[in-house]
Protein backbone atom coordinates (compact mmCIF):
# COMPACT_ATOMS: atom_id res chain seq x y z
CA UNK A 1 0.00 0.00 0.00
CA UNK A 2 1.05 3.65 -0.19
CA UNK A 3 3.23 4.65 2.24
CA UNK A 4 4.21 0.64 3.18
CA UNK A 5 7.19 -1.81 2.99
CA UNK A 6 8.03 -4.65 1.69
CA UNK A 7 11.18 -6.46 2.59
CA UNK A 8 12.47 -8.92 0.47
CA UNK A 9 15.40 -11.52 1.37
CA UNK A 10 17.98 -12.44 -1.27
CA UNK A 11 20.98 -15.19 -0.03
CA UNK A 12 24.54 -15.73 -1.55
CA UNK A 13 26.43 -19.41 -1.00
CA UNK A 14 29.90 -19.48 -1.82
CA UNK A 15 30.95 -22.63 -3.04
CA UNK A 16 34.81 -23.38 -3.23
CA UNK A 17 33.60 -26.34 -5.36
CA UNK A 18 32.68 -26.94 -9.13
CA UNK A 19 29.80 -30.34 -7.58
CA UNK A 20 26.70 -28.61 -8.51
CA UNK A 21 25.45 -30.81 -5.69
CA UNK A 22 27.39 -28.91 -3.15
CA UNK A 23 25.68 -25.45 -3.76
CA UNK A 24 22.62 -27.91 -3.39
CA UNK A 25 23.51 -29.03 0.34
CA UNK A 26 24.40 -25.75 1.38
CA UNK A 27 20.82 -24.45 0.49
CA UNK A 28 19.06 -27.61 1.69
CA UNK A 29 20.99 -27.57 5.15
CA UNK A 30 20.02 -23.62 5.30
CA UNK A 31 16.26 -24.11 4.28
CA UNK A 32 15.66 -27.13 6.57
CA UNK A 33 15.09 -29.00 3.21
CA UNK A 34 16.61 -32.53 4.80
CA UNK A 35 14.10 -34.50 6.20
CA UNK A 36 12.51 -37.84 5.66
CA UNK A 37 10.36 -38.82 3.08
CA UNK A 38 8.29 -41.64 5.44
CA UNK A 39 7.70 -43.65 2.55
CA UNK A 40 7.09 -46.40 0.54
CA UNK A 41 4.40 -45.07 -1.42
CA UNK A 42 1.81 -46.93 -4.21
CA UNK A 43 -0.71 -45.37 -5.99
CA UNK A 44 -4.43 -47.82 -6.16
CA UNK A 45 -7.65 -47.58 -8.35
CA UNK A 46 -10.17 -49.24 -5.68
CA UNK A 47 -11.96 -51.10 -8.25
CA UNK A 48 -8.41 -53.25 -8.64
CA UNK A 49 -8.17 -53.72 -4.87
CA UNK A 50 -11.80 -54.70 -4.54
CA UNK A 51 -10.63 -57.71 -7.13
CA UNK A 52 -8.09 -58.64 -5.39
CA UNK A 53 -7.90 -61.24 -2.70
CA UNK A 54 -6.32 -60.11 0.72
CA UNK A 55 -3.70 -62.66 0.81
CA UNK A 56 -2.33 -61.04 -2.40
CA UNK A 57 -2.87 -57.35 -1.80
CA UNK A 58 -0.81 -58.12 1.87
CA UNK A 59 1.88 -60.01 -0.18
CA UNK A 60 2.09 -56.92 -2.71
CA UNK A 61 2.56 -54.58 -0.29
CA UNK A 62 4.97 -56.49 2.47
CA UNK A 63 7.41 -57.44 -0.27
CA UNK A 64 7.28 -53.56 -1.39
CA UNK A 65 7.38 -52.87 2.40
CA UNK A 66 4.11 -49.94 1.30
CA UNK A 67 3.10 -47.48 3.92
CA UNK A 68 1.05 -45.29 2.51
CA UNK A 69 -1.72 -46.03 -0.36
CA UNK A 70 -3.02 -43.17 -2.58
CA UNK A 71 -5.85 -43.54 -4.84
CA UNK A 72 -5.16 -41.68 -8.52
CA UNK A 73 -7.11 -38.55 -9.87
CA UNK A 74 -8.90 -36.57 -11.05
CA UNK A 75 -11.79 -39.01 -10.18
CA UNK A 76 -12.91 -40.43 -12.82
CA UNK A 77 -15.66 -43.77 -12.25
CA UNK A 78 -15.10 -46.38 -15.41
CA UNK A 79 -18.30 -47.97 -14.13
CA UNK A 80 -20.11 -45.42 -15.09
CA UNK A 81 -18.47 -42.52 -17.31
CA UNK A 82 -14.81 -42.41 -18.50
CA UNK A 83 -15.29 -38.90 -19.92
CA UNK A 84 -16.69 -37.64 -16.79
CA UNK A 85 -13.97 -36.69 -14.25
CA UNK A 86 -14.14 -35.21 -11.03
CA UNK A 87 -12.09 -32.25 -8.82
CA UNK A 88 -12.84 -30.03 -5.88
CA UNK A 89 -16.04 -29.88 -4.25
CA UNK A 90 -17.70 -31.58 -7.19
CA UNK A 91 -16.60 -35.06 -5.55
CA UNK A 92 -19.35 -34.55 -2.95
CA UNK A 93 -22.43 -34.66 -5.07
CA UNK A 94 -24.39 -37.62 -5.70
CA UNK A 95 -23.27 -38.81 -9.06
CA UNK A 96 -20.01 -39.78 -7.04
CA UNK A 97 -21.70 -41.86 -4.24
CA UNK A 98 -20.94 -45.03 -5.91
CA UNK A 99 -17.52 -44.57 -6.17
CA UNK A 100 -17.12 -42.67 -2.22
CA UNK A 101 -18.44 -45.97 -1.54
CA UNK A 102 -15.76 -48.19 -3.19
CA UNK A 103 -12.91 -45.64 -2.15
CA UNK A 104 -14.23 -46.25 1.47
CA UNK A 105 -14.10 -50.67 1.04
CA UNK A 106 -11.14 -50.57 -0.63
CA UNK A 107 -8.92 -48.55 1.79
CA UNK A 108 -10.77 -50.39 4.37
CA UNK A 109 -9.70 -53.71 2.65
CA UNK A 110 -5.90 -52.47 2.14
CA UNK A 111 -5.57 -51.78 5.93
CA UNK A 112 -7.19 -55.21 6.43
CA UNK A 113 -4.61 -56.54 4.47
CA UNK A 114 -2.13 -54.51 5.88
CA UNK A 115 -2.17 -53.31 9.37
CA UNK A 116 -0.67 -49.90 9.16
CA UNK A 117 -0.69 -48.34 6.28
CA UNK A 118 -2.11 -45.30 5.83
CA UNK A 119 -4.75 -45.08 2.69
CA UNK A 120 -4.92 -41.28 1.50
CA UNK A 121 -7.32 -40.14 -1.23
CA UNK A 122 -7.28 -37.74 -3.98
CA UNK A 123 -7.70 -34.09 -3.20
CA UNK A 124 -7.11 -30.85 -5.74
CA UNK A 125 -8.28 -27.30 -4.75
CA UNK A 126 -7.04 -26.11 -8.09
CA UNK A 127 -9.77 -27.12 -10.11
CA UNK A 128 -13.72 -27.43 -9.44
CA UNK A 129 -16.65 -29.64 -11.04
CA UNK A 130 -19.51 -29.07 -8.86
CA UNK A 131 -22.65 -28.39 -10.89
CA UNK A 132 -23.09 -24.67 -9.38
CA UNK A 133 -19.58 -24.03 -8.62
CA UNK A 134 -19.07 -21.97 -11.80
CA UNK A 135 -21.25 -19.22 -9.86
CA UNK A 136 -21.60 -20.43 -6.29
CA UNK A 137 -17.23 -19.32 -6.47
CA UNK A 138 -17.60 -16.27 -8.28
CA UNK A 139 -15.03 -15.03 -6.05
CA UNK A 140 -12.40 -17.72 -6.31
CA UNK A 141 -12.03 -17.91 -10.30
CA UNK A 142 -8.90 -18.24 -11.76
CA UNK A 143 -9.83 -15.75 -14.23
CA UNK A 144 -8.21 -14.42 -17.46
CA UNK A 145 -7.12 -10.76 -18.75
CA UNK A 146 -10.58 -10.22 -19.25
CA UNK A 147 -11.89 -10.89 -16.37
CA UNK A 148 -13.08 -14.84 -17.55
CA UNK A 149 -12.85 -17.69 -15.43
CA UNK A 150 -10.22 -19.72 -17.18
CA UNK A 151 -11.37 -24.24 -17.89
CA UNK A 152 -10.34 -26.94 -19.12
CA UNK A 153 -11.41 -30.54 -20.89
CA UNK A 154 -7.63 -31.36 -21.43
CA UNK A 155 -8.70 -31.43 -25.62
CA UNK A 156 -11.76 -33.02 -25.24
CA UNK A 157 -10.54 -36.15 -23.47
CA UNK A 158 -12.56 -35.31 -19.86
CA UNK A 159 -15.40 -33.05 -19.45
CA UNK A 160 -14.98 -29.72 -18.10
CA UNK A 161 -13.32 -28.70 -15.35
CA UNK A 162 -13.56 -25.25 -14.13
CA UNK A 163 -10.03 -23.56 -12.46
CA UNK A 164 -10.39 -21.70 -9.48
CA UNK A 165 -8.06 -20.15 -6.49
CA UNK A 166 -8.47 -21.45 -3.25
CA UNK A 167 -7.75 -18.94 -0.35
CA UNK A 168 -8.23 -18.91 3.76
CA UNK A 169 -10.84 -16.24 3.34
CA UNK A 170 -12.71 -16.76 -0.11
CA UNK A 171 -16.04 -19.36 -0.49
CA UNK A 172 -14.16 -21.72 -2.46
CA UNK A 173 -11.36 -22.36 0.03
CA UNK A 174 -13.90 -22.57 2.91
CA UNK A 175 -15.77 -24.90 1.13
CA UNK A 176 -12.20 -27.50 0.80
CA UNK A 177 -11.46 -27.34 4.10
CA UNK A 178 -15.30 -29.06 4.44
CA UNK A 179 -14.24 -31.37 1.83
CA UNK A 180 -10.79 -32.51 3.48
CA UNK A 181 -13.20 -33.53 6.77
CA UNK A 182 -15.34 -35.24 5.10
CA UNK A 183 -12.54 -37.23 3.04
CA UNK A 184 -11.74 -38.66 6.94
CA UNK A 185 -14.83 -38.56 8.50
CA UNK A 186 -17.32 -40.42 5.36
CA UNK A 187 -14.58 -42.01 3.41
CA UNK A 188 -12.74 -43.17 6.14
CA UNK A 189 -9.84 -42.65 5.03
CA UNK A 190 -6.38 -41.46 7.05
CA UNK A 191 -5.46 -37.94 4.56
CA UNK A 192 -5.20 -36.43 1.66
CA UNK A 193 -2.99 -36.96 -1.76
CA UNK A 194 -2.85 -33.18 -2.58
CA UNK A 195 -2.41 -32.74 -6.35
CA UNK A 196 -1.28 -30.12 -7.89
CA UNK A 197 -0.79 -28.78 -3.81
CA UNK A 198 1.21 -25.70 -4.85
CA UNK A 199 -1.06 -24.46 -7.38
CA UNK A 200 1.29 -23.81 -10.09
CA UNK A 201 1.21 -24.52 -13.81
CA UNK A 202 3.72 -27.12 -15.79
CA UNK A 203 6.86 -25.27 -14.53
CA UNK A 204 5.51 -21.75 -14.27
CA UNK A 205 3.51 -19.56 -11.88
CA UNK A 206 -0.63 -19.87 -12.17
CA UNK A 207 -1.80 -16.35 -12.20
CA UNK A 208 -5.05 -14.95 -11.56
CA UNK A 209 -6.15 -11.30 -12.66
CA UNK A 210 -9.11 -10.78 -10.35
CA UNK A 211 -7.67 -11.47 -6.91
CA UNK A 212 -4.24 -9.24 -6.05
CA UNK A 213 -1.64 -10.85 -3.91
CA UNK A 214 -0.71 -7.37 -2.20
CA UNK A 215 2.44 -7.97 -4.12
CA UNK A 216 2.32 -8.73 -8.01
CA UNK A 217 2.17 -6.83 -11.21
CA UNK A 218 2.52 -7.00 -14.48
CA UNK A 219 4.63 -3.81 -16.00
CA UNK A 220 3.96 -1.84 -19.19
CA UNK A 221 7.36 -3.13 -20.87
CA UNK A 222 8.01 0.43 -22.57
CA UNK A 223 7.07 2.88 -19.86
CA UNK A 224 7.40 0.67 -16.76
CA UNK A 225 4.88 1.42 -15.22
CA UNK A 226 2.53 -1.13 -13.24
CA UNK A 227 0.03 -2.06 -15.93
CA UNK A 228 -1.90 -4.36 -13.92
CA UNK A 229 -1.88 -5.93 -10.25
CA UNK A 230 -2.82 -9.81 -10.29
CA UNK A 231 -2.59 -12.56 -7.86
CA UNK A 232 0.06 -15.55 -8.02
CA UNK A 233 -1.53 -18.65 -6.79
CA UNK A 234 1.22 -20.02 -4.82
CA UNK A 235 0.99 -16.89 -2.74
CA UNK A 236 -2.95 -16.42 -2.70
CA UNK A 237 -3.16 -19.84 -1.22
CA UNK A 238 -0.30 -20.56 0.94
CA UNK A 239 -2.59 -19.61 4.08
CA UNK A 240 -5.41 -22.09 2.96
CA UNK A 241 -2.55 -24.92 2.23
CA UNK A 242 -1.23 -24.13 5.82
CA UNK A 243 -4.47 -24.57 6.95
CA UNK A 244 -5.52 -27.69 5.27
CA UNK A 245 -2.21 -29.38 6.83
CA UNK A 246 -2.83 -28.19 10.33
CA UNK A 247 -6.57 -29.46 10.20
CA UNK A 248 -5.64 -32.82 8.62
CA UNK A 249 -2.43 -33.09 10.66
CA UNK A 250 -4.98 -32.04 14.52
CA UNK A 251 -7.31 -34.87 13.08
CA UNK A 252 -4.43 -37.58 13.53
CA UNK A 253 -4.38 -37.67 9.44
CA UNK A 254 -1.55 -37.46 6.49
CA UNK A 255 -1.05 -35.52 3.63
CA UNK A 256 1.41 -35.82 0.72
CA UNK A 257 1.62 -33.46 -1.70
CA UNK A 258 2.27 -33.29 -5.33
CA UNK A 259 5.10 -30.53 -6.53
CA UNK A 260 8.34 -28.77 -4.33
CA UNK A 261 7.39 -26.90 -2.10
CA UNK A 262 7.38 -23.17 -3.12
CA UNK A 263 7.32 -21.06 0.12
CA UNK A 264 9.42 -21.31 3.45
CA UNK A 265 6.36 -21.55 5.98
CA UNK A 266 4.85 -24.21 4.11
CA UNK A 267 8.67 -25.84 4.03
CA UNK A 268 8.87 -25.66 7.47
CA UNK A 269 5.72 -27.93 8.16
CA UNK A 270 7.79 -30.66 6.44
CA UNK A 271 5.12 -31.86 4.83
CA UNK A 272 5.70 -35.43 2.75
CA UNK A 273 5.96 -34.57 -1.18
CA UNK A 274 6.54 -36.35 -4.46
CA UNK A 275 7.61 -34.58 -7.38
CA UNK A 276 6.85 -35.36 -10.90
CA UNK A 277 10.13 -34.33 -12.36
CA UNK A 278 9.63 -35.86 -15.92
CA UNK A 279 7.01 -32.78 -17.05
CA UNK A 280 10.08 -29.86 -17.55
CA UNK A 281 13.21 -29.10 -16.54
CA UNK A 282 11.89 -26.67 -14.14
CA UNK A 283 10.64 -29.37 -11.56
CA UNK A 284 13.90 -31.06 -11.99
CA UNK A 285 16.06 -28.50 -10.12
CA UNK A 286 13.03 -27.18 -8.24
CA UNK A 287 13.08 -30.86 -6.98
CA UNK A 288 16.26 -30.87 -5.54
CA UNK A 289 15.30 -28.12 -3.08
Amino acid sequence: PAGGSHTLRWAVYPVASTDYYDFINLVRSDWGANYTVDGAWTFFSPDSILKMPVEEIRRQFQRLGIRYACSGGGWVDPLHDRKKIGFGTGLMEPYWTDYRRRLREAAARIREAAPGCRVLVYYDSQRDTSDDGHERFRDSWLASTNGDQLSTDWSGVFSQTWSVVATLTNSYGRAMLNVADRYLDEINVDGLYWDEMEATGYGVPLITNNIPDGHSCLIDRKTYTIEREIGITTLLGEAHRLAVIDHVLAKGGAVMGNGPTTTRALLAKKPQRMVEIQHNETWSYEGNL
